[in-house]
């Protein structure tokens, strides 16, 4: 987002896009290449589409279809930045509240997982020997095996749903 933001002000300001990618190239490594696509007068917006294919830069897409607009139809680029800006500002928020949606149900899976660990020690606390039971018994050992499979089936399935939730 700051790459986006720096790159419509200047460009609002009236600075060349050369002098604007070329300061961009220093603070930000995937703007290299797009510096040497406009610099030599290669396809900018391909360069775009390229920087947008690196971890956490999906929104640069959006800076190469800007580009390819502008190039093509002698639309102001700056302004469509700044609006592309703004979107991908709303885009981490919506993201962060997703991520703060979901986090009470994985704590509350994790909290749920460890509650077994926690019946042992009270029990033990308590004077009954849980752990002679779940070690000599055989009823015992399959309530713990019971127990930790459905543990665990049940971490995984609040984290798939978690996972889905923050995917859509």
């Amino acid at each position: 987002m700051e790459l986006v933001e720096v790159l419509a002000t200047d460009l609002r300001a009236g600075i060349l896009p050369t002098v604007t990618l070329a300061r961009l190239a220093d603070e930000f490594e995937l703007v290299r290449d797009v510096y040497e696509a406009h610099r030599v007068g290669a396809d900018v917006a391909d360069a775009w589409h390229r920087a947008s294919t690196h971890p956490g830069c999906a929104s640069l897409r959006w800076v190469a279809s800007a580009w390819a607009v502008a190039h093509e139809s002698g639309a102001p680029l700056a302004l469509v930045l700044e609006t592309v800006a703004a979107d991908i500002e709303r885009e981490l928020e919506l993201v962060s509240e997703i991520e703060s949606a979901v986090a009470p149900a994985r704590s509350t899976a994790l909290l749920m997982a460890g509650l077994p660990l926690f019946a042992l020690g009270m029990g033990s606390g308590m004077g009954a020997a849980p752990v002679h039971v779940i070690t000599e018994t055989a009823w015992g050992a399959l309530a713990v095996s019971i127990g930790s499979i459905l543990a665990v089936l049940g971490v995984v399935w609040v984290d798939k749903i978690a996972d889905n939730a923050e995917r859509a």
